[in-house]
This record gives structure tokens, sequence and C-alpha cells, in this order.
């Protein structure tokens, strides 16, 4: 995706709403609302070239001027659960 495709929007309206997961906006959420931070939420993801697994690990950040945000990291390749 391009930057100009997922500015101003909420997580769950980027890329036709592929990204609108309950769980990922409850976690989201959480964050937003108290001390939290969540590890390898699998996520399934259809891209280009087929389905793969991914894993969404976020948590609250400090960005000075920009005030509080939240960063996400996603990975893909060998996603397992925290304790699989």
């Amino acid at each position: 995706m391009k930057p100009e495709e997922i500015a101003d929007k909420y997580i769950y309206q980027i890329d036709n709403g592929k990204w609108n997961n309950s769980k990922l906006i409850s976690l989201l959420n959480k964050i937003l609302n108290e001390e939290y931070a969540f590890h390898r939420l699998v996520m399934e993801y259809e891209f280009a070239t087929g389905k793969k697994n991914i894993c969404i690990s976020g948590r609250r950040s400090y960005q000075g001027e920009a005030g509080e945000m939240i960063m996400l990291t996603i990975e893909t390749g060998n996603c397992k659960q925290e304790g699989e």
C-alpha cells in the first residue's frame, strides 16, 4: 500500500475493509483506554500473491508534539501466537 492510500483513515477502512477485524479493533481500543500492549495477534491477510498469516503487535507511543499514537509492527512468515 502507498502512504496516500492509508493517510487519514481509520484502520478498519484500509484496503477496502480488509483490516476490519473485531479482535484487532478491540485491542487497539484497549491500548487507547489503558496502559496496554499486545503481542503477536495472528490474522489472515490476502496479498496480491495470495493469503498469508500476519502477526501484529501494538503499543502506545508518545511522539513529542504529535502526542499519543499507537505503534504497530506487522510480520509475515512464521506467525504463531505466543505460547504456541
